[in-house]
């Protein structure tokens, strides 16, 4: 198949995708160009939206549950659509907002600190917009996030940072929120300029960042690809289980692993239980990977189905909610 973009460009997406706070030196150095070069080309495809950030947040140590809702119908066109994501966007647990296309027109991901309050939440929602009132609920129970592996020439060296899961919870003081929030809201600040809004002195803003690391709270920081502007495209495999045990779900984990376009692995409670996103060249690509699947595994898959991933209107990985609110 022929090179969708540059090589110079996919180690530049690579290495955004694994670190996006790593220095325009750092970035020149890996493409072999000048550190400024570097800059011109990320500050390029950052005013084009093929670049955005965000950081990698394990929600579960912050004592929130992860649910995802799934929408159907709802809109005629895209004037409404774009007043609908508003609306929902003004949701204080709303993380996430996709459109996409195939049984579901609409994902919104909420973070709650328990079922009750995402439970009225939602009914808010759909009380206010009766063209809400289709909808399917998922609840995570832990998600697997895999390199852009297919962006490199080493295949082999597939990072997997997990989310979620039983973790024992941690409490934040109000100087890690503070540092937190900032970085949530844009994962490139420098240091400095999080000392300035802080107050913190540099010092302990480096300390407070690394502490945010080490105890996993922070888990990385990301850029999202805008892949269809670089000519890929992006769905997610949703699969119902039956028949399984340990030793099955780890073969098809470390089967997902293996396989360099495929991103996102989460277990889910639900009406499925795998959701799997793969990033493709192309639609006979992503066929593939998803045949391969179904055949390979098709003594534990019970049903299957898949939807493309389209615009991301929001990403957010805590909600505001988390830093209005006193533990």
């Amino acid at each position: 198949m022929p090179k969708k973009i540059s090589r110079t460009k996919e180690k530049i997406f690579y290495l955004m995708s694994e670190n996006c706070r790593t220095p325009y030196s750092e970035l020149g150095k890996q493409i072999n160009k000048s550190a400024q070069y570097a800059r011109s080309l990320i500050q390029g495809l950052e005013a084009e939206n093929t670049l955005t950030y965000y950081i990698l947040v394990d929600y579960s140590l912050l004592k929130l549950l992860a649910f995802r809702v799934y929408f159907k119908g709802g809109f005629t066109d895209e004037s409404e659509l774009k007043n609908l994501i508003k609306q929902i966007s003004k949701s204080k647990l709303v993380t996430i907002i996709r459109t996409i296309s195939g049984p579901y027109d609409l994902q919104v991901d909420f973070l709650a600190p328990n079922p009750s309050r995402f439970n009225k939440e939602i009914k808010t929602l759909v009380s206010a917009r009766t063209e809400l009132t289709n909808y399917d609920v998922i609840l995570y129970v832990v998600s697997h996030h895999f390199s852009r592996a297919y962006l490199t020439l080493n295949t082999q060296n597939k990072g997997n940072t997990i989310i979620g899961g039983d973790r024992k919870p941690l409490l934040l003081d109000e100087n890690q929120k503070k540092v937190l929030k900032i970085l949530i809201e844009n994962p490139r600040a420098t240091i400095l300029s999080i000392s300035e809004k802080t107050s913190l002195n540099v010092r302990t803003v480096i300390n407070i960042i690394k502490k945010l690391e080490s105890s996993n709270v922070i888990r990385g920081f990301k850029a999202e690809i805008d892949v269809y502007k670089i000519g890929y495209v992006k769905n997610r495999i949703i699969l119902k289980l039956h028949n399984t045990n340990v030793v099955s779900e780890q073969r098809l984990l470390n089967h997902c692993i293996e396989n360099p376009n495929i991103t996102t692995f989460s277990k889910t409670i639900g009406s499925w239980d795998i959701e799997i996103d793969v990033e493709a060249e192309d639609n006979l690509d992503f066929r593939k990977i998803y045949l391969e699947i179904r055949e390979k595994f098709k003594d534990i898959i019970q049903s299957f189905n898949y939807f493309s991933l389209l615009d991301v209107h929001k990403r957010k990985y805590i909600p505001d909610v988390y830093f209005e609110e006193q533990d």
